[in-house]
């Protein structure tokens, strides 16, 4: 396996194309204070790169892709300064740009098997830049005209090729809202048997604390059972 981490570092969860910097209250390290700073959303950009750095790494393409994101966003002096904590959909405009590879009249994925993990319990926080912001500050070209997080990722699970497949790390068990369920279930049926679900035991260890901030079930350090047969039993049937 070879390993590529793309860190977050632009505040547009590898969404923005934006060439102008925006002006935002960010965190100071040194004081551990919120000031006016000003920031270049070019985190869809870093991952364009990213993007040709592996196709020109890997010119005849991969046996297997796992694209995964997580991780806090940032912010400063505690979770109440960062109020917006949602992994990105990045995994799945990741996957959806290897270009494919032609060879005569044929057409073939970049890598055989695609496997997409992402983090999705924080999709419907209502805190979320909505997608005007998305679209004005960020310049998020990505995402559909008019299109939320959610819609987005609903676009890319639709259209997705028939070697990838996608695991949604969804909300705990009782806490999934009904907006939730019902996209949940459309891309079940869509995705006949390649839309794969985890919700989180009600019963897990997991402090709910953790669970506001971090995607702690994408690849924990300390994976329990269930997390681990979970995923298993998924790459086992690709």
């Amino acid at each position: 396996w070879s390993y590529i981490l793309l860190p977050h570092c632009s505040l547009d969860w590898h969404l923005g194309h934006q060439k102008v910097p925006q002006s935002i209250l960010s965190c100071s390290a040194a004081t551990q204070t919120m000031e006016n700073d000003a920031v270049y959303h070019r985190g869809g950009t870093n991952m364009n790169a990213v993007i040709d750095w592996i196709q020109n790494q890997f010119p005849a393409g991969l046996e297997a892709l796992v694209t995964t994101s997580g991780g806090k966003i940032g912010g400063c002096g505690g979770d109440q300064l960062d109020p917006e904590t949602i992994s990105s959909i990045a995994p799945a405009i990741l996957a959806s740009k290897l270009a494919p590879i032609v060879t005569g009249n044929n057409i073939e994925t970049f890598a055989s098997s695609i496997l997409v993990v992402a983090e999705g319990s924080g999709m419907w926080n209502i805190n979320l830049p909505n997608h005007e912001i998305m679209a004005s500050r960020w310049n998020a070209i990505d995402l559909p005209s008019g299109s939320g997080l959610a819609e987005a990722m609903e676009d890319f699970v639709q259209l997705s090729m028939g070697s990838t497949e996608f695991v949604w790390m969804a909300s705990r068990e009782g806490k999934t809202t009904e907006k939730e369920k019902l996209w949940l279930k459309r891309q079940k049926v869509a995705q006949n048997g390649k839309f794969h679900v985890y919700e989180p035991s009600s019963e897990s260890k997991e402090n709910e604390e953790e669970l506001n901030w971090c995607p702690t079930y994408t690849f924990p350090d300390d994976a329990n059972t269930d997390v681990y047969d979970f995923f298993y039993n998924i790459i086992e049937s690709m």
